[in-house]
């Protein structure tokens, strides 16, 4: 007999997110040109990071 701890005898299996269509996704809704595959800053930019060279040091 399984119990609450074990989980769901049918558990579910989830796959991990496709990040590259995700970013891409994120670029086209926010309507920006941006080399987020090639460009660090360019990501930190489309994730609403900080990105100044203080932030990154």
């Amino acid at each position: 007999m399984r119990d609450a701890i074990d989980g769901p005898a049918d558990s579910i299996h989830l796959e991990p997110p496709d990040m590259k269509a995700t970013l891409e996704n994120l670029t086209r809704e926010r309507h920006k040109v941006l080399d987020w595959q090639q460009s660090v800053v360019d990501l930190l930019k489309l994730l609403d990071l900080h990105y100044d060279e203080e932030f990154r040091a």
